[in-house]
């Protein structure tokens, strides 16, 4: 077939075509006057077949009338019907050119004659009825028609455009020839429709064509259908209405159950159906004016079930069906939509709105641009929630581009009762898959709002964690981002400020309330940074928790890990009630109270644990550190007060450690705390650290050391072991640097710029036990231990051995006589070398002395054996004893002071 942008016929010789095609129906209308004479013998309402002489006959008279044109036919078949109406059928009829070539070819003719013509001696058809014609129908590229019959390559005429050619064919019947033709009719119609525009090529079969001249219009109404190898049939039924002798017409077209596609080659306000795999029945109605211009265009379209698939290569989106109505204006080129109703898996909404299409190239749009206003929208893409997401109205407008497909979002505007959401982005059909960039904004979002549109099977176990811990939240200024690109997971990120948060990010603990702060979602980890927040424990107070973040480093993967940074103003007990809450516990576990302490505490704390809806206690891993000020404590140290300006915590899943200077009532001292957690610690925890060794410590431990027995300070190195229900064991060493000792009654003295050795063990509590005492220091050597009385002070200092200055080597005992007063000084067995003895001088201040010595040394060979006495220290020591002399003689004598040495007066 000739391409009708190229004919192969030049102009005259389609207007000869033309003029064959007419006098054709003038030689059908005229061919009964050939038989006039067969009628008359005919009988009425019989059909006879007429003779080969009549047939060469017609032949003869046909190639008169078209120029040298021909019709060939095998057999002619005449009958006058018993309203006297003549009737002539021909079968097999070819029509060629002068150059033989086949211009038409007609299975059958039927033709039936005027009488009142006859009368006249006119003859004039009144009726024709064609049979299996076939009609090549071209369209070229530029919207140029062209048609040719079946079984020819031979062009029969030409129009600008299908419009234009139906004007062309209704001017045809003008002709006298055809001054009685009231109608014409053909059936088995076949057409060959090539669209070059198109690129397709489509065939009807077994069309019907009826065209009534009568009532001085041309009525011409056809019925088709087309074959297109899918499993539907389309059927087009076409009404053109046209005055006769005018341009002006109305033509409508039904359309049920045509191609999407097929439909979109057919008008430039319906090329956007070309990225549409789905069925359409649809009312098209248009008019041309006196001038013969194409005016708007109205079209009724209903759409079944199909998909949206720009390319094979796209993933298709599915529908179930949409309508809508339009009208198109081809001198604006804007499109209209009255009306606009689409169901779908994805959603649903109806609306209204124009379109205007633009860069057209060979009449035909490149781009579309569009304003929608939608309303009743419901959402539900890939059927990602159980029920279809109302989304409220929507405002959109954006330009669509076909090939290939590139939808860009200038603006759509979203708007529900309570929240307003903008979006703006592209859509494109790339070759391998769908290519998305959408970014949005919303201004306000409630907590119940952020779950409903937040799709259950996106990162579904942070979701659902979420959903079960988001407690409340008011988010405002959001922010999100959606990326899609070809044979890659979807990418979602989320930004959003809120207020009023109500979190719980430990299902046993306080939640945090009243947050304020940042919420960030990049499509792999989420986080939540907090500017303002509390925590309320059980006990202590608000915690502030300005600056701590929620952060999941992976929110894509099942039961994702989460890492929570805390940064906390709070008090001290505040902090410890959270220590002590469940799933901890700790502080009871270590048979301690969660007031111990009171003061402030900055903290910094990590908790990591697995986001599940049940977390068992061992996969919560926590670390924390923090600054306690002004601490203060009656309970760490049962019956002593402390006290600290700051201090320094430390806690993890292993323990929990408290350092730094404090004071234990009025003495200074360093410690470290330290708490271990687990079964096999319950109850138990220690204090180190170093403490100063003075008169504050005797007077604050109740130790009842007469005064001056201390002077200056010295540092010793103290532990002390805590246990529930049990009194604090502690153990203290020093060097005794700094310290200075004495005790008048033994007349024994340590400098405070010696060093020694001390080591003290026993218990505290509100009356202190020491068990173990080891001393070395200023000559003196002791070991023992010391009890205190019931009310405080001195009970007695046992010393199984004491060793002073070469002239003590007994066991001493020093018992406590009450406040004010010198202990009692017993020795009770050993040996006392007078030669060597200095007890000083007291001034005073010495005590009573019980004395029992298995030996005291008077002078060289000469000793008091079995010694026995009560002597008194106070202003030297004087006093009475027996004994007896080298173990022989009784004696008994006095001890006096003498130029601050020992005077002995013995009697025997």
């Amino acid at each position: 077939m000739t391409d009708p942008q190229t004919p192969d016929d030049p102009p005259r010789k389609r207007r000869i075509k033309k003029r064959h095609i007419a006098r054709t129906v003038v030689l059908l209308a005229g061919l009964p006057v050939l038989f006039g004479v067969i009628g008359v013998v005919m009988m009425l309402g019989r059909e006879i077949t007429a003779p080969t002489w009549i047939k060469t006959r017609v032949e003869a008279r046909v190639a008169e009338v078209l120029d040298g044109a021909s019709l060939r036919f095998g057999k002619i078949f005449f009958t006058v019907g018993t309203d006297l109406h003549p009737r002539i059928r021909l079968t097999n009829a070819v029509l060629r050119d002068g150059d033989g070539t086949p211009i038409a070819r007609f299975p059958e003719v039927e033709g039936q004659l005027s009488p009142r013509g006859l009368i006249r001696g006119e003859v004039l058809a009144q009726e024709v009825h064609l049979q299996g014609a076939q009609i090549n129908l071209r369209r070229a590229g530029d919207g140029t028609v062209a048609v040719a019959f079946g079984g020819s390559a031979a062009t029969v005429t030409e129009a600008a455009s299908l419009t234009a050619l139906l004007d062309e064919f209704d001017q045809v019947f003008d002709r006298s020839e055809l001054a009685a033709l009231e109608r014409v009719q053909a059936d088995g119609l076949i057409v060959n429709f090539d669209d070059a525009r198109a690129g397709r090529s489509w065939t009807v079969d077994g069309g019907q064509l009826d065209l009534d001249l009568r009532g001085d219009q041309t009525a011409l109404r056809g019925e088709v259908a087309l074959l297109s190898g899918r499993s539907y049939v389309t059927v087009m039924t076409l009404s053109y209405t046209s005055p006769r002798r005018s341009s002006a017409a109305d033509i409508s077209l039904e359309i049920t159950d045509a191609a999407a596609v097929d439909l979109a080659t057919q008008s430039p306000a319906l090329s956007w159906l070309a990225v549409i795999e789905a069925p359409i029945s649809a009312t098209l109605r248009a008019s041309i004016d006196e001038q013969g211009a194409l005016g708007p265009l109205n079209a009724l379209l209903e759409i079944g079930q199909g998909d949206l698939r720009p390319t094979n290569a796209t993933r298709p989106i599915r529908f179930d069906q949409a309508r809508t109505y339009l009208t198109f204006d081809p001198v604006t080129d804007e499109v209209t939509f009255s009306y606009i109703n689409v169901q779908s898996g994805w959603g649903s909404f109806q609306g209204q709105g124009n379109a205007y299409l633009r860069e057209f190239s060979d009449g035909w749009p490149a781009a579309i641009l569009a304003q929608l206003s939608l309303s009743e929208m419901q959402i539900n893409p890939a059927g990602i929630y159980a029920q279809a997401l109302d989304v409220g109205t929507a405002i959109a407008d954006f330009r669509l581009r076909l090939d290939p497909f590139t939808l860009t979002l200038g603006q759509a505007v979203l708007q529900d009762e309570n929240h307003r959401a903008t979006f703006r982005g592209e859509v494109l059909a790339a070759p391998d898959g769908w290519q998305v960039s959408l970014d949005g904004a919303m201004d306000s979002l409630s907590r119940d709002r952020l779950m409903a549109v937040w799709p259950a099977q996106m990162i579904p176990r942070t979701r659902a964690w979420f959903d079960d811990n988001l407690l409340g939240a008011d988010f405002s200024g959001l922010r999100a981002a959606f990326r899609l690109l070809p044979d890659q997971l979807p990418v979602v990120s989320i930004t959003t400020e809120f207020d009023d948060l109500d979190l719980r990010y430990i299902k046993a603990l306080p939640p945090i309330t009243g947050g304020q702060g940042l919420l960030t979602y990049d499509g792999t980890a989420l986080s939540v940074a907090l500017d303002g927040g509390i925590v309320t424990p059980p006990e202590g107070g608000r915690m502030v928790l300005d600056g701590s973040t929620f952060i999941i480093p992976d929110a894509r993967i099942p039961e994702p890990p989460a890492q929570v940074d805390l940064q906390i103003a709070s008090t001290v007990t505040a902090a410890l009630a959270i220590l002590d809450h469940e799933p901890f516990g700790f502080i009871s576990k270590a048979g301690l109270e969660t007031t111990l302490a009171d003061g402030s505490a900055q903290i910094a704390a990590q908790i990591n644990l697995p986001l599940r809806r049940r977390v068992p206690r061992e996969d919560v891993i926590y670390s924390a550190s923090a600054t306690l000020r002004d601490v203060q404590s009656s309970v760490l140290v049962p019956g002593r007060r402390l006290a600290a300006s700051e201090l320094a915590l430390e806690a993890d899943n292993a323990g929990m450690a408290i350092s730094g200077p404090l004071r234990i009532g009025a003495v200074p001292a360093t410690v470290r705390w330290q708490q271990a957690f687990g079964p096999d610690n319950g109850g138990r925890s220690t204090l180190t650290g170093s403490v100063e060794l003075s008169q504050r410590f005797a007077d604050e431990f109740n130790i009842g050391l007469p005064r001056g027995t201390i002077s200056g300070a010295a540092t010793a190195d103290v532990t002390i072991n805590l246990r529930r229900d049990t009194a604090p064991a502690f153990e203290l060493a020093s060097s005794l640097g700094g310290l200075g000792l004495q005790l008048p009654a033994l007349g024994w003295r340590k400098e405070a710029g010696s060093r020694g050795d001390l080591r003290v063990a026993g218990t505290l509590g509100a009356v202190p036990d020491v068990s173990s005492l080891s001393i070395n220091a200023g000559g003196l050597q002791a070991a023992g231990a010391i009890s205190i009385s019931p009310d405080g002070g001195l009970d007695a200092a046992r010393f199984s051995r004491v060793q002073m200055g070469g002239w003590l080597d007994a066991p001493v005992i020093l018992r406590g006589r009450g406040a004010g007063r010198p202990a009692l000084v017993m020795v009770a067995g050993g040996v006392l070398d007078l030669r060597n003895a200095d007890f000083g001088d007291s001034g005073g201040q010495g005590g009573p002395m019980e004395i029992a010595l298995e030996t005291l040394q008077i002078s060289e060979g000469i000793a008091l054996t079995d010694f026995r006495g009560e002597f008194d220290s106070a202003g030297g020591f004087s006093g009475g004893f027996v004994a007896r002399v080298n173990g022989g003689a009784a004696v008994q004598g006095t001890v006096v002071p003498r130029r601050g040495r020992s005077a002995v007066r013995i009697v025997s």
